[in-house]
C-alpha cells in the first residue's frame, strides 16, 4: 500500500514514469522510421537491427535507473522499520514488485504503441511487448540488487555502469560472440 501511495503521492515523478520513455521512443521511432520494412528499397538489415537494439538498450537502461537509486536513498526508513520489527525483507521487496510489475508493463506497451507501427517492426505486438517487460524486469532487479550492496547513491550510479554495459558487449550486439578473444569468451556466460 505504501509503494503505491508512494508512486501516487509524487505526481511529477509518475507522470515522468511514463511520458519520459514514451517521448524518447518516439524519438528512436521517428529517427529509425520505417526501418523493419522489408518492402522498401532502402531497407538494410544493420538498420533494422539497430532500431531494435536502441528500443532494447534504452528500454534496459530507462528500466533500471530509478530502482538503482529507490533503495540507496529508502535504506535509512527500512533499517528503522526492519528494527521495529514492522515489516521484514520479503514484504519489502514483495511490495516493491508488485509496484512495479504493472508500472513496467504499461511502460512496455506504451514504448511499442509507439515504436511498432512507425518502425514498421514485423511479428507478434504482444510478443514485443513481453519480451521488452521481462527483460525491463531484469534489469530493474539488477539495478535493485546493486542499490541494495552499496553504502549510498552516489556509489550505486558509479556502479551501474560496470555491470550493465558488459552485458550489451557480451550480448552479440556489437560484435559476434565467436569473435570476442578466446581468453574472454567466457565472461559471456555470466552475463547472459
Amino acid at each position: 500500500k505504501r509503494e503505491l501511495q508512494g508512486l501516487w503521492r509524487n505526481k511529477p515523478g509518475f507522470i515522468a514514469t511514463f511520458l519520459v520513455p514514451t517521448v524518447l521512443n518516439l524519438f528512436f521511432a521517428l529517427i529509425f522510421f520505417q526501418v523493419g520494412d522489408t518492402t522498401l528499397d532502402t531497407y538494410e538489415t544493420m538498420s533494422h537491427f539497430g532500431g531494435m537494439t536502441q528500443i532494447a538498450i534504452g528500454g534496459m537502461f530507462g528500466s533500471a535507473q530509478p530502482l538503482l537509486l529507490r533503495f540507496p536513498l529508502d535504506r535509512g526508513i527500512f533499517l528503522r522499520e526492519y528494527a521495529t520489527s514492522t515489516y521484514g525483507a520479503v514484504p519489502y521487496f514483495l511490495s516493491k514488485s508488485l509496484v512495479e510489475l504493472p508500472t513496467l508493463f504499461v511502460i512496455s506497451c506504451l514504448v511499442y504503441l509507439v515504436s511498432y507501427w512507425l518502425m514498421a517492426f514485423n511479428g507478434s505486438w504482444l510478443l514485443f511487448v513481453l519480451v521488452y517487460w521481462v527483460a525491463g524486469l531484469a534489469a530493474a532487479s539488477t539495478a535493485l540488487l546493486v542499490g541494495c550492496l552499496v553504502p549510498n547513491a552516489e556509489v550505486a550510479q558509479q556502479a551501474a555502469p560496470a555491470l550493465f554495459v558488459p552485458q550489451l558487449l557480451f550480448a552479440g550486439f556489437f560484435i559476434r560472440t565467436s569473435q570476442i578473444p578466446k581468453w574472454l569468451n567466457w565472461v559471456q556466460y555470466l552475463c547472459g
